[in-house]
């Protein structure tokens, strides 16, 4: 992956991921949950296929058994599916100002999880990383409850 392709896709993977609050927010008042996921996985799908090619993607897929076609079933349905849908369910309940905190820490706590439940290790770089991530989420959140503090609670 050439240098200017990783940029373009981490800058839309960051713009995804930011809009889904919102996004979440207004599927939330009126459509039905599962069948909006539904389209959404069904247009990554397609994007996914148009992004990287027919060739590419049989050639990838070629050694994989079933047994890893199956956790890549299980992975997609607890890590992406449900979390959506829970995340969907939750903002209609959850005051906007509040699942913005919720959501900025779902990455400390998979790290966290990651810790404990996996017994992964984390190196120096990956250390430093959380650190700045807590910190940033830290200053974010902070700053947020300031605001709100001043403004007034909007819910």
């Amino acid at each position: 992956m050439t240098r200017f392709k990783a940029i373009i896709s981490l800058l839309t993977a960051a713009t995804i991921v930011g809009s889904t609050l919102v996004v979440s927010r207004l599927i939330s008042n009126g459509s039905s949950v599962f069948f909006i996921q539904f389209i959404a996985m069904l247009i990554a799908s397609l994007i996914l296929f148009l992004w990287n090619g027919k060739e590419r993607i049989q050639t990838e897929m070629k050694g994989i058994g079933i047994m890893q076609y199956l956790s890549f079933l299980f992975q997609a349905l607890f890590g992406v599916v449900l979390f959506r849908v829970f995340l969907v369910y939750g903002v209609r309940l959850t005051p906007a100002m509040d699942a913005g905190v919720i959501l900025s820490l779902t990455p400390l706590v998979t790290v966290i999880l990651s810790i404990q439940i996996l017994k992964e290790k984390l190196g120096r770089r990956e250390i430093i990383a959380l650190f700045f991530a807590s910190t940033g989420i830290l200053i974010i959140n902070i700053n947020s409850l300031n605001s709100e503090s001043e403004i007034g609670t909007a819910r």
